[in-house]
């Protein structure tokens, strides 16, 4: 049976590897799931998520972060996903994304920030999700046999909830300073073309800076994050780019 279980990994996985094309990059790369896998994957995190916090269902928070969400979908590099962004009851300056496009944000960091501001989570996590960074990292941390075997899980099996936990530590502890660089730079040009100040991701980072020191990010707090200070500076400098035509 185990051997059985072992093939059937090792044939969805090479089945399910796929490429895309990085918009960072430039350059086509090869990705462990392709996006219905993907999905499926996320869809394990979003119980998770679901079952750990209380899921805010008041219009007003909805209501605003749907509408950003729309503008910021229009515009992104990957259209490929039906994106789920749902508000977490919980007042800590927080937001994080899954695998498959679903994003959560703090009540929190909402009643903190203004739309600029708002726009430029929600485009960094979404930046988090076009570059696949979720999936790399659990590539990365568990094998590829794991994360496959996490995707073909039913939810009744009883290994299932350990693995899905596991992962879901990994993603929300956060990314590389490079990862973070990335979804930086990808929140500035969706911020920028879905018609919001770019510079709300500045002002953001200037009040976490202000409120938790220069080692802060959006996710958990965490020294795998680069500086603020530095940050900021990287922003200015996308911002510059983008506002010369560059």
């Amino acid at each position: 049976m185990k051997r059985f279980i072992f093939i059937l990994i090792i044939s969805v996985f090479v089945s399910g590897c796929a490429t895309f094309l990085n918009p960072l990059t430039g350059k086509k790369e090869t990705i462990l799931l392709d996006t219905p896998y993907e999905v499926a994957l996320g869809g394990h995190f979003s119980r998770q998520v679901a079952g750990q916090y209380k899921i805010e269902d008041g219009f007003e928070y909805n209501d605003r972060i749907q509408v950003i969400t729309r503008k910021l979908v229009s515009v992104c590099d990957r259209k490929d996903l039906a994106y789920q962004v749902k508000v977490i009851k919980n007042k800590q300056m927080n937001a994080f994304a899954m695998p498959g496009g679903f994003i959560y944000v703090n009540t929190g960091l909402m009643d903190s920030v203004d739309d600029d501001e708002l726009a430029g989570v929600l485009a960094h996590e979404m930046g988090h999700v076009v570059a696949r960074h979720g999936v790399k990292k659990l590539a990365a941390n568990l094998g590829a046999g794991v994360v496959m075997s996490i995707v073909l899980r039913s939810e009744d099996d009883k290994e299932l909830q350990q693995l899905v936990a596991t992962g879901f530590t990994l993603v929300t502890l956060g990314y590389s300073r490079q990862d973070e660089y990335q979804a930086d730079k990808l929140a500035i040009k969706y911020t920028y073309l879905a018609g919001y100040n770019p510079r709300g991701v500045v002002s953001l980072f200037e009040k976490l800076r202000r409120e938790h020191g220069d080692i802060a990010g959006f996710e958990i707090w965490s020294s795998t994050h680069p500086p603020l200070s530095q940050r900021i500076n990287h922003a200015e400098e996308q911002i510059k780019r983008y506002q010369s035509g560059g």
